[in-house]
């Protein structure tokens, strides 16, 4: 019986001094050191306004809102609970406790759709519709002149549009102005969309896309005058043709 009561009352005694020998302070952080694992506290219970220094060791549970977290994630501001004890003759934290997100933890990054890389708007006329290659060509102002020939890819997926209306590929006649909004994709300009028709802002020293004397601008004439010129060649070349396999007269 008596060696009974002795070992209660020595397991009693051990959980008192385990219990004595663990603390806990409330207060803000003013400083992380994380080379010397450390961190100073001022705390506001036990005592409002006092320094203490903690030790941090790889034991130390950290929780931000109830997660996991690690000495870096704490900041100098945040208020904490801090459990502790005396180890080797230095306080040392057992566990610190802060409330609210860890915003220093990466967040998942957010989708968003990819925006169309459009490149600067290429206008003019268009020389050429090549049907087999889906690709334009377009005259008008450029790097060259205002005669710039500008050859441009088209996709099945490019936007065709003619006065407001959804048009196909093969709806695109030559010598009609064109707006073009251009990408660059495996080192050629790619049509993002193509706007058939006059564009809506219209020049102050021209009014209504004319030039002097109500004529069409020059830009637009010469273009329209070569396409004109090369029909007119085939239609020669072809009588020349009939000419040749005819029968010749008696």
């Amino acid at each position: 019986m008596v060696t009974l009561r002795f070992s209660l009352g020595l397991a009693t005694g051990l959980v008192l001094i385990a219990a004595a020998s663990a603390d806990e302070a409330r207060g803000r952080i003013l400083q992380i050191d994380p080379d010397k694992k450390e961190i100073r506290l001022e705390t506001r219970r036990p005592l409002r306004g006092a320094v203490l220094d903690l030790k941090v060791d790889a034991k130390t549970q950290i929780l931000i809102g109830g997660q996991p977290a690690k000495l870096n994630d704490l900041a100098p501001g945040r208020r904490v609970r801090v459990v502790f004890d005396m180890r080797n003759g230095k306080p040392t934290a057992q566990a610190i406790h802060s409330f609210g997100l860890n915003l220093l933890q990466p967040q998942p990054p957010v989708s968003q759709p990819a925006a169309p890389k459009e490149g600067k708007g290429v206008s003019g006329t268009l020389q050429r519709v090549s049907s087999l290659e889906r690709e334009i060509v377009i005259i008008g102002p450029g790097a060259k002149g205002p005669e710039t020939e500008t050859t441009i890819t088209v996709p099945e997926e490019t936007a065709i549009t003619r006065d407001g209306k959804k048009i196909t590929f093969e709806d695109l006649k030559e010598g009609e102005p064109v707006t073009v909004q251009t990408e660059s994709r495996k080192g050629k300009q790619t049509a993002v969309s193509i706007q058939v028709g006059q564009p809506a802002a219209v020049s102050p020293a021209s009014p209504g896309g004319e030039g002097k004397g109500g004529q069409p601008p020059r830009h637009n004439f010469i273009p329209r005058l070569r396409q004109a010129l090369k029909m007119a060649d085939e239609l020669l070349r072809e009588l020349e043709e009939q000419e040749k396999h005819a029968p010749e007269r008696p």
